[in-house]
């Protein structure tokens, strides 16, 4: 396509499209023009580049609506589930548009599949005194590159979005959280990849995890049992004890 005398550049604002049209962009330093709907980029290429040769990057379903306002058949180039399609679309002089199917780049053999691959935590039996950090490992398990997206790391009900760059197929991307829980109990924590559904997946009912966690009380210090007191763990080699407890209830 560097030889195809490109005059101008357009992509959506999505960071997979601009991912796709940067590259050519830059070996012919041309900028890349961003527009919002089919209707503006075929409104923009009928005034402004008559008789040039423009390049458009969208999306399936889109590609088809910017044809049809260029006053082409829709029909005549399908975007299916591949990445490979080009349609060709050429305005005549006597107000008629002919459209071409084409494919470019190698052959498209499927889509990324993105995966929440593991979610752990650290320490395992954490306290309430202890900094726990989470870590989730996030897997591009299809056969095509997953583009940038967003995830959504969830601890204990709160919630914290996350930038995960763009994923060749079987690569990993890993994030992490620290937090520190003050009360004692059972928490969970969950991730969900590609949250705001931007990245085109052969799967999606395998986008999040969940892990559940207990937090205990942090151990009191170890100190001299009162004379009132009881010791239920001993320290060996000193007079401190682990746990000190009354004298009239049975030690936990």
């Amino acid at each position: 396509m560097s030889e195809a005398n490109i005059n101008a550049i357009y992509s959506t604002e999505t960071h997979r499209t601009k991912e796709t049209a940067e590259p050519l962009a830059d070996f012919l330093k041309l900028k890349v023009n961003t527009y919002s709907s089919a209707q503006e980029v075929a409104e923009k290429v009928k005034r402004e580049h008559a008789g040039q040769r423009i390049l458009i990057v969208s999306h399936s379903g889109t590609v088809e609506d910017i044809i049809q306002q260029l006053n082409g058949d829709r029909k005549d180039c399908p975007v299916g589930e591949d990445y490979d399609n080009l349609c060709v679309v050429t305005l005549w002089n006597l107000g008629t548009t002919g459209v071409v199917n084409m494919n470019y780049g190698r052959p498209s053999n499927g889509l990324a599949d993105l995966t929440v691959q593991s979610l752990t935590f650290k320490p395992a039996q954490p306290t309430t005194k202890d900094q726990i950090v989470f870590t989730a490992v996030i897997k591009n398990i299809g056969k095509e590159r997953a583009f940038p997206s967003t995830l959504s790391f969830d601890i204990k009900g709160e919630t914290k979005p996350n930038f995960v760059p763009a994923l060749d197929a079987n690569k990993t991307y890993s994030i992490q959280r620290t937090m520190q829980i003050s009360l004692p109990g059972n928490y969970q924590t969950q991730v969900i990849v590609d949250v705001n559904k931007t990245v085109r997946e052969s799967k999606t009912d395998n986008n999040s995890l969940t892990t559940s966690f207990r937090v205990s009380r942090e151990p009191p210090s170890p100190r001299p049992c009162r004379s009132n007191e009881k010791c239920c763990e001993p320290i060996r080699t000193s007079k401190e004890c682990g746990l000190c407890w009354p004298l009239n209830k049975p030690c936990p």
